[in-house]
């Protein structure tokens, strides 16, 4: 009888419902009839790469629970694991830092004086960020405590 991963598995369905709130929160904010495509230039680009990290987080959590739920005997995968999610950690720090400071920024600007927007999404989805990292730092620890003696 093969034995079940659970915390293999809660922490990649952790993973997976804060990669999807990264990205769902940024991609849905709307505040005043404005959403994050009607900022500034300078806060799009930004905005789309932390888009992208949870999209791409949220893709290689599903496809790595799918293979930890079906048994792959991959002789390397805790190498790819590990690999993997030190990067996509590097990447949600990156995010995170940059979307904290481009919030607070926004939120100093004078486009808000005009609109008077709230950031709280955005803020949101900063925390999500900082807590996908530590999953993700997490998820790379616990491959390396379970991984394979060869």
């Amino acid at each position: 009888m093969a034995r079940f991963p659970v915390p293999e598995l809660v922490l990649k369905g952790a993973e997976i419902l804060c990669s999807l709130l990264v990205f769902a929160l940024i991609a849905g904010w709307e505040s005043n009839n404005t959403s994050y495509k009607d900022l500034p230039t300078d806060y799009i680009a930004r905005l789309d790469f932390a888009i992208a990290v949870g999209v791409l987080a949220f893709i290689y959590a599903i496809i790595m629970t799918i293979l930890i739920i079906i048994d792959v005997k991959f002789q390397r995968l805790y190498l790819v694991e590990i690999v993997s999610s030190v990067f996509l950690a590097i990447l949600f720090l990156a995010t995170a830092s940059v979307l904290a400071v481009d919030v607070d920024e926004i939120s100093d600007s004078d486009y808000q004086k005009t609109k008077d927007l709230s950031y709280t999404t955005l803020e949101a989805a900063v925390a999500f960020a900082f807590i996908s990292m530590v999953l993700f730092i997490g998820n790379a620890v616990l491959s390396i405590i379970t991984r394979p003696k060869s």
